[in-house]
């Protein structure tokens, strides 16, 4: 809740206390003004959090979580502490983020990021595109059998 809305509550309370109401209908307009505290700081916080263009989270993230913006520009996002921010997503520790045209994507640790995609095992990336085979080298782009 914001101070200025803070405020207000407690003076609308005070108002009510002072008020010549007897005690049960003083009680019930408190329950009243209360209640549409509440609700108005729900509303806030949910209009606040469906702004498309935002670079930071909102509401805050909270303990424990972290706020990751995206790479296309849309409404950034909150993640655990203990994940990687990649992109329009968010990697475990397992994993790296490859980043590839300004999107982002996960792959296993293990491999190697290569353009779009990851080669694994005793592949090799080959000019950002694809990846060759162990017996194969990188030519123009291309993979190519180093056996003649």
């Amino acid at each position: 809740m914001r101070n200025h809305d803070l405020s207000n509550l407690v003076d609308d309370t005070s108002r009510i206390l002072a008020s010549p109401l007897p005690r049960r209908g003083a009680l019930l307009a408190l329950g009243r003004v209360l209640t549409g505290g509440l609700f108005a700081a729900l509303s806030l916080r949910q209009a606040d959090s469906q702004t498309t263009t935002s670079l930071v989270c909102k509401p805050a993230c909270g303990w424990g979580r972290k706020c990751c913006t995206r790479s296309d520009g849309g409404p950034a996002f909150c993640t655990s502490d203990s994940r990687t921010c990649c992109g329009n997503t968010s990697c475990s520790s397992s994993q790296q983020c490859c980043m590839t045209d300004s999107k982002g994507f996960c792959a296993s640790s293990s491999d190697t990021c290569c353009g779009k995609t990851t080669c694994t095992g005793s592949t090799h990336c080959c000019a950002n595109t694809v990846c060759c085979r162990r017996l194969q080298d990188c030519v123009n782009g291309r993979c190519k059998s180093s056996i003649v």
